[in-house]
């Protein structure tokens, strides 16, 4: 009887790759952000950062800038955040920073910090970014 059920085993294994389908692929939503130059220093001190993001449509997420500059030594740092409804087109984001250190921004270079996020039902995107700006009145 021993060989019996072996032939059945067998022949039932066989079958269920037959009745298996794979899941079509989900992907999780396309995220990109970039600095548009130029970025501005207002009378106020404040960066004006331009921005551009993309990300797939019916996502729905949110973008940081973190903006630092050393001048005379005495660090000025500051920070702004953007919610994100994800269109499929680039939209542009200006972020208004605002020091939340030191005595606020001047025209000369600084380092900025870009985040972003974007979700769907299938998943999330992340980016971080750094690099350095060049702020003018």
């Amino acid at each position: 009887m021993l060989p019996i059920r072996k032939a059945l085993a067998a022949s039932v294994l066989s079958i269920v790759p037959l009745t298996v389908s794979a899941a079509p692929a989900v992907a999780d939503p396309q995220l990109s952000f970039v600095v548009t130059p130029p970025s501005y220093v207002n009378s106020e001190g404040q960066v004006l950062l331009k921005t551009e993001v993309t990300c797939t449509a019916g996502a729905e997420g949110s973008a940081s800038a973190y903006t630092q500059q050393t001048r005379m030594g005495i660090l000025s740092a500051g920070s702004s955040f953007s919610s994100i409804e994800c269109t499929g087109a680039p939209q542009t984001i200006w972020f208004t920073i605002t020091a939340f250190s030191g005595p606020g921004f001047a025209p000369g270079p600084a380092g900025a910090q870009l985040s972003a996020n974007a979700c769907d039902a299938f998943g999330c995107a992340f980016l971080d970014e750094r690099t350095t700006i060049r702020l003018r009145r």
